[in-house]
């Protein structure tokens, strides 16, 4: 956040927009494939690459940090970022499908799993009773606005599914 205070923003004009609207639909669903390229300023470039120049830019706020509190922490979590860019199976994402491949899991078991054991793990005292009421009563909040949302709902998610995968390739139809 420090980083992203301190650059220079200037203003993104329409094409820019769907250009970056472009790069964040291809990194999600192609992030891993050492073949995708992304647009930036009109050109095209490797995600690694891009994500690189970045990282580094961010290494000198990270050492003043460390400074401060007499500690690595930050260029340390930094060098794991830099790693995760130049290895791919390192992501969050290659992790969980390597997760799902030993225990040959589908991710609906893989995600029940671990959060029954982040469940009984917050449930064994390391929350304080002020902390399981706020979170209790943010999962009632969560749960009545999404009846509400589900309740006002008009469109099936097949068409919600539709109509969200043709404004995705209109997007990229009109950035080529």
């Amino acid at each position: 956040m420090i980083f992203c205070l301190l650059q220079q923003s200037p203003l993104i004009y329409s094409a820019e927009q769907q250009a970056i609207d472009s790069n964040e639909i291809n990194t999600a669903h192609q992030g891993r494939d050492p073949a995708l390229k992304l647009i930036r300023e009109k050109q095209e470039i490797s995600l690694p690459q891009w994500g690189g120049e970045i990282l580094h830019e961010m290494q000198a706020i990270c050492e003043v940090l460390d400074e401060q509190d007499s500690s690595n922490c930050y260029s340390t979590a930094l060098q794991q970022q830099i790693d995760i860019i130049k290895d791919a199976t390192l992501t969050p994402s290659a992790r969980i499908l390597d997760e799902m491949r030993s225990t040959k899991e589908g991710f609906f078991e893989m995600a029940s799993r671990f959060s029954k054991m982040h469940q009984n793990q917050l449930r064994n005292g390391l929350l304080s009773e002020s902390d399981v009421r706020f979170f209790t009563d943010a999962v009632r909040q969560s749960v009545a606005k999404q009846q509400q949302i589900e309740a006002s709902d008009t469109t099936s998610f097949d068409q919600f599914l539709d109509d969200y995968f043709s404004q995705t390739l209109s997007k990229q139809a009109a950035m080529v």
